[in-house]
């Protein structure tokens, strides 16, 4: 019982967290929860774009009911 409580719980934690929704040596895409997911989206992307040797800058917010923040990989 404790089992299938804890993979519950984990499974609803995981879908709270900001995530990449898709990725490019130029662009990432990545999904917070809500507007507020800048700082988690900030890490996620600079991970993603560092495996091209370089840095991620924000090119776009989320607006209305999106959740989506779109980064540039730059040199």
């Amino acid at each position: 019982m404790k089992t299938a409580i804890t993979i519950a719980l984990l499974a609803a934690l995981t879908g709270c967290a900001a995530h990449i929704v898709s990725s490019s040596e130029r662009t990432v895409v990545v999904r917070g929860m809500t507007n507020d997911d800048y700082a988690d989206s900030q890490v996620l992307a600079n991970a993603e774009c560092k495996k091209y040797g370089r840095v991620a800058r924000l090119s776009g917010r989320p607006v209305g009911y999106s959740s989506d923040f779109v980064y540039d990989c730059v040199l």
